[in-house]
């Protein structure tokens, strides 16, 4: 895999779309968790074939905590595509970076954390929803306007 990696063998750019489709839809990260996950060191380098073995060695478990080797530019292509394209062809980018329909997937996702707390005080609810927020790479602008919402959408 590490031989084909060096290569340029994977499309990195479809690689870092479907990942942050993925990490999106199924577990909500947000824009800058996936674009860490994406990044890779830069300092591996592909020389001679035993040196790619030692490379291998040490860069495998590297690899494995979550460095996809993806380039910044094509992490932020990707992720743009994820976050501020709705598919509708449309300008919709709200004010905080993201479209419309990724901010009411992401309301969506926080509503469940939220309603999952009904039995805990307020603040440790609103706290617990900034940490889910932050946690999964959302801005402050973005984790202001979700509780925001959440607090005059459930009121008790």
């Amino acid at each position: 895999m590490f031989l084909v990696y060096c290569r340029g063998l994977i499309n990195d750019a479809l690689y870092a779309e479907t990942f942050s489709r993925s990490r999106w839809s199924s577990s909500s990260w947000g824009p800058r968790r996936i674009k860490q996950a994406l990044r890779l060191a830069n300092n591996l380098s592909c020389c001679s074939p035993h040196q790619l073995m030692i490379n291998y060695v040490v860069a495998s478990a590297y690899l494995a905590l979550f460095k996809k080797g993806v380039s910044e530019a094509d992490a932020e292509k990707a992720v743009k595509l994820v976050f501020k394209d709705d598919g509708s062809g449309g300008d919709q980018e709200s004010r905080h970076g993201l479209s419309n329909l990724a901010m009411d997937h992401l309301f969506v996702q926080a509503s469940k954390q939220w309603l999952r707390g009904h039995d805990v005080p307020r603040e440790t609810r609103k706290s617990r929803i900034i940490r889910w927020l932050q946690y999964r790479g959302f801005t402050w602008a973005v984790v202001s306007f979700i509780l925001k919402k959440l607090e005059s959408q459930y009121p008790h």
